[in-house]
């Protein structure tokens, strides 16, 4: 008895399975699942599996004793393996150099210039924290 089936190279969790089961017992014909997952058994076990024309036959182990079939589509659609996307392959200058070009698109002028504060956060070269306003405990 097993807790995880592999199909074609893709894991499946028993509870998953069961959870997911698609026969009329545990599916109306709208598609809702007839049953919540609290209520199923947590130490759900596969006692056998086999490959069929269509996709994947489970049958669980006593106590908990059911039957399913999943469809090939199903079982790939909702595997826990997706084969992970592959990551463009742009150097930290190609992405600096296209973010640059995007920021110069959106200004009305080709040239990069200073942010500008607003008059609160502007402070002068000799300016005190006290003398810009700012709350100081004296001592």
């Amino acid at each position: 008895m097993q807790d995880i089936l592999t199909y074609k190279n893709q894991r499946f969790h028993s509870l998953w399975l069961r959870d997911n089961c698609q026969c009329p017992e545990c599916r109306h014909e709208n598609g809702q699942r007839l049953h919540e997952t609290w209520q199923l058994p947590a130490d759900v076990k596969i006692a056998e599996s086999r490959e069929t024309d269509t996709g994947l036959w489970v049958r669980f182990a006593e106590p908990h004793a059911h039957e399913s079939e999943f469809i090939d589509a199903y079982l790939t659609e909702h595997a826990y393996d997706q084969p992970a996307a592959k990551p463009e392959t742009t150097s930290l200058w190609e992405a600096i150099w296209s973010w640059t070009a995007s920021v110069s698109n959106t200004r009305t002028s080709s040239a990069m210039t200073a942010p500008s504060w607003p008059g609160w956060m502007r402070l002068s070269a000799t300016a005190s924290p006290s003398s810009a306003g700012y709350p100081h405990r004296q001592e």
